[in-house]
Formats: structure tokens, C-alpha cells, sequence
């Protein structure tokens, strides 16, 4: 069985919070299936997760850096080249890039299956009998 949570309120927007987990199993729709459900919309889901990615670790990592490097200024003099943060930014890039070649391939089926039956798939692991 498949279960889905849907949504419910009225036309002012949907009850995103349920009081508690009751509430929520009261309100999912079961579908039967053994096998789990495929994935929609790999690509934009993993170009998501680089778009995440990148709105997280740019500012992280640039205060971080600026502040370090203020630090190291102010405690001896040490030059900070002009690329530093250039380098620093291309490093975030080819993390959130992988980033998302990583959240691709979980997108596979044979490796969502898998992930499901340990409770990191798509849907939850209750969710798909026969596993």
C-alpha cells in the first residue's frame, strides 16, 4: 500500500502542520502497490538540490572565509591573494554539483528501491508492501 498525505483547509491555503502523527495517518490515502513508485521529475529535483546547495554554502562559506581572513589581517601581515574567494566559490559549485549528481542517481529506480528499503527512499518504507 502506497500512502499519501493529502492536504487539506480551505481556500486561504492548505493545513500544512497537523497537531500529530494520528491526525496525518487519518488523512492518508492508501494505494495498493508492491513495488515503489517511480520518481517524478528526476531532473528538476536534482537541479533543485544544486540550487539548494548553492543558496546555502555560497553565503556560509564567503562569511567564513571574509572573516578568517580579517582575522589573519589583523594578527599579522598577511596578504590575501585576489583569488581566494574565486577559488573558494568554485569549490561551492563543484560541491553542489555533486550535490546533485548524487541526488540524480538516488533518483534511479533500482537505487530509490533499494534506499526504500532502508528508509531513505522517495516514500516512506510503510508505505510499500513486500519489503
Amino acid at each position: 500500500m502506497l500512502a499519501c498525505w493529502t492536504r487539506t483547509g480551505d481556500s486561504a491555503g492548505p493545513n500544512l502542520a497537523p497537531a500529530d502523527i494520528a491526525e496525518v495517518e487519518d488523512s492518508m490515502t492508501y494505494i495498493d502497490t508492491t513495488t515503489v513508485p517511480e520518481i517524478w521529475f528526476k531532473t528538476q529535483q536534482a537541479l533543485r538540490t544544486g540550487v539548494q546547495a548553492l543558496v546555502v554554502l555560497v553565503p556560509i562559506v564567503n562569511v567564513a572565509a571574509a572573516i578568517i581572513l580579517q582575522t589573519l589581517k589583523e594578527q599579522a601581515d598577511f596578504v590575501i591573494p585576489d583569488w581566494t574567494f574565486v577559488v573558494l566559490n568554485g569549490i561551492v559549485v563543484a560541491t553542489a554539483l555533486l550535490m546533485r549528481l548524487v541526488a540524480r542517481l538516488m533518483a534511479n529506480p533500482v537505487l530509490n528501491a533499494w534506499l526504500t528499503k532502508i528508509g531513505l527512499g522517495y516514500v516512506p518504507r510503510r508505505a510499500v508492501t513486500g519489503l
